[in-house]
């Protein structure tokens, strides 16, 4: 996702965020996330994450957090 974003738009770093912030069902992992940013100077980097079952709003923060600390490792701030 975060490569399409790139590829499609004038900007130097592209970010994507997919997962499950649940409530889970029978086969659904709750929690988990894909967060993948994607440079022109520098290889794509996706990391996987597991942040278990909790509040909604808690995923999502986590994931945010996650994808932003991403983006700067990637921006090298």
């Amino acid at each position: 996702m975060a490569e399409c974003a790139l590829a499609s738009c004038d900007a130097h770093f592209a970010l994507s965020v997919t997962g499950f912030a649940g409530p889970a069902g029978p086969r659904d992992e709750e929690g988990l996330d894909h967060i993948a940013v994607a440079s022109t100077h520098r290889h794509s980097a996706h990391e996987k994450h597991h942040f278990g079952a909790q509040e909604r709003d808690q995923i999502r923060q986590k994931a945010l957090v996650a994808a932003l600390t991403l983006l700067a490792n990637q921006m090298e701030i």
